[in-house]
């Protein structure tokens, strides 16, 4: 379970993505098309083209995690 964190800035990219993505190329998501930066303190949602699964991408200071 994830808990929000109200410092936190959450981001939901809007086009759906291929869940089985890696970290690198979800970070170039971040990166190119919402133009900010994946290693910041906000956490990035990614849905699959049926809206029936999600992957957080966040940066937690000693490492990306991302939770299918």
């Amino acid at each position: 379970m994830i808990a929000l964190n109200p410092d936190c800035r959450y981001f939901l990219y809007r086009a759906p993505v291929n869940i089985n993505k890696s970290f690198y190329t979800l970070a170039a998501i971040v990166r190119e098309q919402m133009n900010t930066e994946p290693l910041s303190r906000d956490v990035f949602i990614f849905l699959n083209n049926r809206r029936t699964q999600i992957k957080v991408l966040v940066w937690q200071g000693d490492g990306v995690r991302h939770f299918p």
